[in-house]
């Protein structure tokens, strides 16, 4: 067996004997057209940046309706939650999404006169933030679809396939996910852990394996992309900074680009601290993921989904070494379920550390949010989207 079905950190938890139920393979249930291998091909071609993301939200969604037919319908996987972040990320590629919060940051008068230097280039390039974020953002949407897409296809044929627990078809099935030198590993676990809750016959069981598998998911493609999300928020300030630096070195002799060069190494712990206030000012104002019933802020505390309790009944209290291992890596305040979600606001969305810290709470309140099965776009949109066209209407 590879690393993946031999690890400690699965395999204590996995049911033996009798408890393996045979399962309906389902093949007779049509996969939507861009569930296949042959679909995502065609997305992840895409040229067009717009088309492809309305694409992409779109094949989450199929990928989403054909795993809720093998887990049971009542926990969300991580294509669930995919396919409302990429629809959000969708308002970004598009220019939807306006960073009004910069200009009101530059404008505000605790900075004094000490900010002259930079304040005229910060604000003309404020102008072009959106385009530049639009463009960080689709280059991690199209990054982490073409990685997870397929994987999540074939698992979806895996499943289809495993009537029962077949664990050389498991293993055969995680040999072929690479091991790249950062997380690969992660993945492996990631659907050993899915792949488990197959075949649980305990409802709560079933949803701690799912949880695990979608914070192991959720870790791997935070980590991939860290390099897009750390641009997009930093952008509007470095471009200004590089900007001025190319202005002032242009003046003649070498006087003045001894003066130039002093200025901007006197100027960069301001350029700090914009860079500091500008990420804190993004992710309480701009960094929002739109659920089809509730809009959260992820600068602000995951906000509880059902009355008085912040999870669902199957996953309040923990059980399985492998979710609570994932939850004392990650939670803020992992000491105790009674904890809730306090403490899951991100302060600085450009942390891997605040991502993860959110998301796993995001997650484990979520999980069996009915409405993050509900289809993202009308079925005319749908008909154009599988084209590769940008329907009308509300997107």
């Amino acid at each position: 067996m590879i690393q993946a079905l031999d690890s400690p950190f699965l395999a204590q938890d996995r049911p033996s004997g009798p408890l393996f139920m045979a399962r309906p393979s389902g093949s007779a249930q049509r996969l939507g057209a861009l569930a296949t291998r042959n679909g995502i091909r065609v997305v992840v071609a895409n040229p067009d940046p717009v088309a492809r993301n309305l694409q992409i939200t779109q094949s989450y969604h199929e990928l989403t309706r054909a795993l809720a037919r093998q887990f049971g319908g009542r926990n969300a996987p991580w294509t669930a939650f995919a396919t409302w972040a990429s629809k959000q990320a969708g308002t970004f590629i598009r220019h939807e999404e306006i960073p009004e919060p910069l200009i009101n940051l530059l404008k505000h008068r605790r900075f004094g006169h000490d900010t002259d230097l930079l304040r005229g280039p910060l604000l003309r390039w404020a102008g072009c933030t959106s385009e530049d974020v639009s463009d960080h953002v689709a280059d991690g949407n199209h990054r982490i679809y073409a990685r997870m897409a397929p994987l999540f296809a074939d698992f979806v044929q895996l499943a289809r396939k495993s009537p029962s627990y077949d664990p050389p078809r498991i293993a055969a099935f995680l040999s072929l996910i690479s091991e790249d030198t950062s997380n690969g590993v992660v993945l492996q676990r990631a659907f050993q852990s899915y792949y488990e809750a197959l075949f649980e016959p305990d409802e709560k069981l079933r949803a701690e394996h799912i949880f695990a598998g979608n914070v192991l998911v959720s870790l791997h493609e935070q980590i991939r992309l860290q390099e897009s999300i750390a641009g997009a928020l930093g952008s509007p300030i470095r471009q200004a900074v590089d900007a001025t630096a190319e202005r002032l070195s242009a003046f003649p002799g070498t006087l003045y680009r001894w003066a130039s060069h002093t200025a901007l190494i006197f100027a960069a712990p301001l350029v700090r601290r914009f860079e500091r206030d500008w990420r804190g000012v993004a992710t309480r104002c701009l960094m929002t993921l739109s659920l089809p019933d509730e809009r959260l802020r992820l600068g602000a505390d995951v906000p509880q989904a059902n009355g008085t309790n912040p999870f669902p009944d199957d996953l309040q209290h923990l059980s399985l070494p492998a979710t609570c291992g994932l939850v004392a890596e990650h939670d803020r305040r992992p000491a105790t379920d009674h904890a809730g979600v306090a403490g899951s606001a991100a302060v600085d969305w450009a942390s891997l550390t605040d991502r993860m810290a959110y998301v796993v709470d995001f997650f484990r309140s979520r999980q069996q949010h009915a409405s993050l099965f509900l289809a993202p776009y009308n079925r005319r949109q749908v008909e154009a989207i599988r084209q590769g066209k940008v329907p009308g209407g509300r997107l």
